[in-house]
């Protein structure tokens, strides 16, 4: 394994993981939000960013290897994080609170699903 590919991916997760916390902190400080709803939107906003970074890089960026994974599996494999969405789903099943949870589950799949399919639609019918 290449170092400068293990130190790419290694300075995009310390940016992807400060940009998670202060990102769910201003949410839960500014709005009173609970982390449940900071991680829920971040995970849809890093599935469209997703979907966009790597429809630009195939279409408009070609980028060295290690930039590619720097923002793929270091940056956005931190900002979103699949712990911390088990985590706020444990939460509402010991509060009870099994609706909450359905929606939070089911909502947070759709629509990180959809917002990786618009980040892709974003540069691909410019491109159209």
């Amino acid at each position: 394994m290449q170092f400068k590919l293990l130190f790419f991916i290694a300075l995009g997760g310390a940016a992807g993981a400060v940009g998670r916390f202060l990102f769910i902190t201003g949410l839960n400080q500014w709005f009173g939000l609970s982390s449940a709803v900071g991680t829920f939107f971040i995970n849809c906003l890093g599935s469209f960013l997703l979907g966009l970074i790597i429809s630009i890089m195939e279409f408009l960026w070609s980028v060295d290897e290690a930039v590619k994974a720097m923002l793929v599996v270091g940056f956005l494999g931190s900002l979103t994080t699949f712990s911390a969405f088990s985590r706020d789903c444990l939460m509402f099943f010991d509060k009870g609170e099994y609706g909450h949870a359905f929606i939070y589950i089911v909502g947070s799949v759709a629509l990180s699903l959809v917002g990786f399919i618009l980040g892709l639609s974003v540069i691909r019918s410019q491109l159209s």
